[in-house]
């Protein structure tokens, strides 16, 4: 799925949401967003690396399965969470192919679509308005670099200990 464009599976997928009966909802967007193959793999790669010794020692000294994640795992892991939360908010957030089919309400499309919508196509007769579509298109970037900027210090820490091996 990592070399699959979705513009190969679109139709398939567009037939799976309007089978399962949640076209033209916020559910729609979630689902497919949420099934993501690459932070799956960028998940399992990083719980890989991470020794056994640690969740057999939890084992020794009482742990469940929940307390060994909770306790140990998921704070181990917060470098390749934010990594996973940074790459999918982006990716999803300027989301643009799906969300135009998947979505017929004006209420309901995201801002990327919205944009896309206001600064008109070849059957529209007005004006092309370059200063307020700009507008639009920097203030879509502000949600972005929030989200980067609140978890920029996890994802510097998971870079630099990827180089140390102890």
């Amino acid at each position: 799925m990592l070399l699959i464009p979705i513009q190969a599976y679109i139709v398939p997928l567009f037939l799976l949401v309007s089978k399962l009966g949640i076209l033209n909802t916020y559910s729609s967007i979630i689902l497919v967003a949420g099934a993501n193959v690459t932070s799956v793999f960028i998940l399992t790669s990083f719980f890989k690396s991470i020794p056994n010794e640690l969740e057999e020692a939890a084992r020794i000294d009482g742990c469940q399965d929940f307390g060994i994640f909770a306790r140990i795992m998921l704070p181990l892991c917060k470098p390749a969470i934010s990594t996973v939360t940074i790459l999918m908010f982006i990716t999803n957030w300027n989301n643009f192919l799906w969300p135009l089919i998947a979505i017929r309400e004006n209420s309901l499309k995201p801002l990327t679509v919205g944009i896309a919508q206001f600064m008109g196509g070849a059957n529209s007769t007005a004006q092309f308005q370059y200063g307020t579509s700009l507008a639009g298109a920097c203030m879509a970037i502000i949600p972005s670099v929030i989200v980067f900027l609140s978890l920029q210090r996890y994802f510097v820490e998971g870079i630099s200990n990827t180089g140390i091996k102890g």
